[in-house]
Formats: C-alpha cells, structure tokens, sequence
C-alpha cells in the first residue's frame, strides 16, 4: 500500500494488472486519498490523479472525462427501466465528440508509453460502447426484437 501512494496515480495501474476504465480508476482513486489524508477539494486530487497517470495529455484526458462522464452515466442508464429508450439518451455525434477527445490525448508529445497503452485502452472501451449503442439504437427503434 505504501508503494502505491508513493507512485501516487500511476501506482493503482502499476501495481497490478489493470483492465477497468477511467471512470473505474479515477473512483478509486478518490476514494482512496480521501480515506488517506481526507483532504477536502476536488480539483488539486483530480489534477493529480491525471497528471499522474496521464502526464502530459492530462489536461487532454480531463477534457474527455469532463466531457464524457455523465454520458456515460446515461448511457448505463438505458439498462435500466421498463423500456429501453437508448436514442433519446445520447446520439453518436458524443460518441465521436469523445473519440476526437481521446485522439488529441493520444497524440500529445512526450507521452509515456504506459500513459499511452492508459488511453489507447479507453479508447477500445468507447468503440465497445458505440458499438453497443448501435444495437442498442435498432432495439429502441423496432427495427429489431429484443427477444
């Protein structure tokens, strides 16, 4: 535990095999500064954890989860409920708004191959989504049976 806090963000990727997304990775690493040191603001913990497992493309990666979070909330909501109402949820413009995202950061200079594998990963999770999405959209239009 003391070798993860002193890698600091990079030390929850590191220390194992990591296969969760950012959303997963950011959470638990909220989660474990504030039960470390309890400090109380967001911004100086969410810079360090980007800066931290992003270097320089955190401000690129920042934008992205700025950006594509509470979609991505949304969209695990479309699971949920009686019907499935995926294309009042989101279009795929935000998918491709946030793979642009994700671009930008992956081409950022001076970018560590861990930090890169880090996105290159995210990336491959929002294909799987859009893909998702893309039945998910023939369900919700009746062009295709859910059973």
């Amino acid at each position: 535990a003391l070798r993860t806090l002193a890698l600091g963000a990079d030390g929850i990727v590191t220390q194992a095999r990591w296969t969760s997304g950012l959303n997963q990775a950011l959470s638990l690493w909220m989660f474990a500064r504030q039960a470390w040191s309890g400090e109380g603001s967001l911004d100086p913990l969410l810079d360090d954890f980007f800066e931290g497992c992003y270097g320089p493309a955190a401000s690129a990666m920042r934008a992205y989860f700025r950006y594509w979070h509470l979609r991505w909330l949304d969209f695990r909501g479309c699971f949920r409920g009686e019907a499935l109402h995926a294309l009042r949820l989101k279009g795929f413009q935000e998918f491709d708004r946030a793979r642009s995202l994700l671009e930008t950061a992956h081409s950022t200079p001076g970018i560590q191959p861990a930090s890169l594998h880090r996105i290159q990963q995210e990336i491959s999770f929002l294909e799987n989504a859009r893909h998702s999405w893309s039945f998910l959209a023939l369900v919700d239009s009746g062009l295709l049976d859910s059973e």
